[in-house]
């Protein structure tokens, strides 16, 4: 069932300050917690209320609230990064069937609904995802309370596991046949050298888009929101993001911007012109020096499209392969 006022009430209740008139107003962004701001006299709040425990999920998306106090306390006290104070995380189920989150409001507004400096704003952004990336730890993977994998020394193991795991739910809800599912499990089976390196994880934030990133009149950042999707990998500068900052520059942590397109790192690949009719993949295609990856912001979405570097041609959004 869906979440309404009452039950909102019910689990704020509790928790607050003193007994007086509160506002609970719905809060129409986010796509996968129900949230609500609340307000009083003494209070500022927002309340993220996860789905129901018996939805359908992602692997890592099961009890995935649990990890966020925890992140959101290591932000607070080893970085100057945005996040709000944690008040309460309830998993209880005492006045709700649904675990929930309360913590503190902050200012300012989602970057998709107002007008401001994406220049300004991504560097902003590159410096606080610099500062995330320097927390580091000796495990990979999802490695918070929820605990959907068991932690790994390797990069190479954690992916390994996360993209069969990944597989495994699109197979259970019939998604993918078995054709479809041993194709692209040996996918990464043929590449997984790629995977293998020795560096120490990093914290990644991995939801960084428009809705996460909170903006004043001034186009400062006042908060990066919503860290109950992130993990612990490896940083490979020259991967291209499907969000501009999440891959700021290696050297200052910052983005690089002109002319509203985004310029991460050149990769070094080839790339194929691809023919999936049938479900088959055939090719065939050239070598060339640099594939510039490069995002373009429409209205605070992000798309990413490949150059050519040799012949300064623009690449399809489909029906190309990068071939490592």
């Amino acid at each position: 069932m869906p979440i309404d006022i009452p039950d909102v009430e019910r689990a704020i209740r509790p928790h607050l300050p003193s007994i007086g008139p509160i506002a609970i107003t719905p809060i129409s962004t986010g796509k996968f917690n129900t949230s609500f701001f609340i307000t009083g006299n003494d209070i500022s709040w927002v309340i993220r209320i996860a789905p129901p425990h018996d939805s359908v999920f992602i692997f890592y998306e099961h009890d995935i609230m649990r990890q966020e106090p925890g992140i959101h306390a290591q932000l607070l006290e080893q970085t100057s990064v945005p996040v709000p104070h944690i008040i309460v995380y309830d998993d209880s189920l005492t006045q709700i069937d649904r675990d929930f989150v309360i913590m503190e409001r902050l200012d300012g507004h989602p970057i998709s609904d107002v007008s401001c400096d994406y220049n300004k704003v991504l560097n902003q952004v590159g410096d606080i995802l610099a500062q995330t990336h320097l927390q580091e730890a000796e495990a990979n993977g999802y490695i918070g309370e929820h605990r959907p994998m068991e932690p790994q020394a390797r990069w190479v193991d954690a992916f390994h596991i996360m993209w069969n795991r990944l597989i495994d739910g699109v197979v259970e809800v019939g998604h993918y046949d078995e054709a479809e599912s041993t194709r692209f499990r040996s996918l990464l089976d043929r590449h997984i050298r790629l995977f293998d390196r020795d560096i120490p994880s990093s914290l990644l934030h991995m939801d960084v888009w428009a809705e996460n990133i909170l903006v004043d009149d001034n186009s400062t950042v006042t908060g990066l929101i919503d860290w109950d999707r992130a993990c612990r990998a490896i940083l490979r500068s020259s991967t291209p993001s499907p969000t501009t900052a999440e891959y700021p520059n290696q050297h200052s942590g910052k983005v690089t911007e002109k002319r509203g397109i985004s310029r991460p790192m050149p990769v070094f690949a080839r790339y194929s012109t691809c023919s999936t009719s049938s479900r088959n993949t055939s090719s065939s295609g050239r070598a060339v020096a640099t594939i510039q990856p490069e995002l373009t912001n429409t209205n605070g979405r992000f798309s990413t499209f490949f150059t050519d570097q040799t012949s300064r041609r623009r690449l399809p959004q489909t029906g190309f392969c990068l071939i490592p």
